[in-house]
């Protein structure tokens, strides 16, 4: 039994999260909507969802540490959301070991697929009957990015894509999210630009090489489409 809180000030944002959970029939049992801190500190605790849906917006300074403990003891997945693209909104996220960071607007498409990814994750987690053999590979996150990650096992490679104008960060974002990948790279968005995380097994010759091939690629689907100027290294 699978159960997801969506929590936001804004009402319609919420309902309409809840409504896309519902028309792509993503296998949640239970939807919760909280439109207040003391609602989500209240349905945390009384109906412990599986995984919270957050706008970081609405957590004040003086319940953040509450939070982070709340999260840590009852939740299993965390997304948090923002209307904030800033670097203090992305430490946010890494506090609380977020799943995934949504900059609003979010895609639908996105967003389904996040939530689906969630929802079949924990329902995997509580058919098990015993702890996997398989050694878990860390993931890359923002903390990644910062801190240096012996263990992490793969040859990465980063690309950064920076917009002249950064208020349109958002649809940068969305492009990405919506930009046909062979192999998905791990989009981490910042203040002022969006870090794609590329991933190459000891098998593919030349990453370097691979990696100016999509870059090119992305930057001549970005000019057809969008006139704003983005410099990508």
């Amino acid at each position: 039994m699978v159960k997801l809180l969506i929590a936001d000030r804004d009402q319609n944002e919420r309902t309409g999260i809840g409504w896309l959970v519902s028309s792509f029939s993503i296998p949640f049992d239970y939807i919760l909507l909280a439109g207040s801190v003391s609602e989500v500190f209240h349905l945390i605790e009384a109906e412990v969802p599986d995984v919270v849906c957050i706008e970081l917006d609405m957590i004040t300074k003086d319940t953040w540490d509450s939070f982070k403990e709340l999260t840590k003891r009852y939740i299993q997945k965390v997304i948090v959301m923002t209307a904030e693209a800033t670097f203090e909104r992305a430490l946010q996220g890494i506090e609380l070991h977020a799943y995934d960071l949504w900059v609003k607007p979010q895609s639908p498409d996105h967003i389904k697929r996040v939530l689906t990814q969630c929802c079949k994750a924990v329902s995997k987690t509580e058919e098990k009957q015993e702890p996997s053999a398989q050694i878990e590979v860390p993931s890359v996150s923002y903390s990644s990015l910062f801190v240096h990650q012996e263990t992490l096992g793969a040859n990465f490679r980063l690309m950064l894509m920076q917009l002249e104008d950064s208020k349109k960060q958002p649809i940068l974002l969305s492009f990405l999210q919506e930009y046909p990948f062979k192999n998905r790279p791990v989009v981490l968005p910042l203040s002022d630009m969006i870090v794609s995380v590329f991933s190459f097994d000891n098998q593919q010759p030349q990453p370097l090489k691979q990696l100016k091939h999509i870059g090119n690629r992305i930057l001549t689907e970005w000019e057809e489409q969008f006139s704003e100027p983005m410099s990508l290294v």
